[in-house]
């Protein structure tokens, strides 16, 4: 009975292995587009004294990141 237990807790393991390895890609692409954000939005808007030209800034860069995350799914 404690072998079939050491069956499951690996199981286990290896699930929670593959979930913390998912986190961490998911966390370096987070940080990596914050920084992208911060470089191509934020610096500029801080120099411009126009709101609207910012907000409109700010709508294209989430629309081009909406349309490249849309292409990167495969079709089934």
């Amino acid at each position: 009975m404690l072998h079939l237990w050491d069956g499951v807790v690996m199981i286990y393991v290896v699930c929670l292995q593959a979930i913390m390895e998912e986190a961490d890609l998911r966390l370096a692409e987070t940080k990596k587009e914050s920084y992208e954000f911060d470089r191509d939005i934020m610096k500029n808007a801080a120099s411009t004294t126009q709101g609207k030209v910012v907000a409109e800034k700010i709508v294209r860069y989430f629309e081009d990141r909406i349309r490249s995350r849309v292409r990167q799914v495969p079709c089934i």
